[in-house]
């Protein structure tokens, strides 16, 4: 009869298996920390660009600058069209600063 003490398999298991379980906490932290630094960079500061814009020329800044539109994605469709809503705003209020010549007022 043989006899195996087991008591040191288990606690070689057990030491594995906290190696595997901390390495794969590990990936983990990293891929959500990569993903939150790519999201703040590509999309949030971006967005947080052309709110503030937005907010200036609410407030009647429309001498604020143009979004940068850099790429081909989503947010640069976004930019693009902010730019050419901001563009036909000021050609709005120029058209409505100027007094009409071709139509004479209701009041002469």
């Amino acid at each position: 009869m043989v006899s195996v003490p087991i008591a040191e398999s288990l606690r070689r298991a057990e030491q594995v298996f906290m190696i595997f379980a901390a390495a794969l906490l590990g990936v983990f932290v990293l891929i959500i920390a990569a993903l939150n630094i790519l999201l703040r960079t590509m999309v949030i500061r971006p967005v947080i660009g052309m709110a503030k814009i937005a907010n200036e020329i609410s407030m009647g800044a429309m001498e604020a600058e143009e979004f940068a539109v850099k790429g081909d994605d989503e947010i640069a469709t976004l930019a693009k069209s902010f730019n050419r809503m901001r563009r036909s705003l000021g050609s709005c209020m120029v058209m409505i600063a100027e007094p009409r010549q071709d139509k004479p007022s209701q009041f002469d």
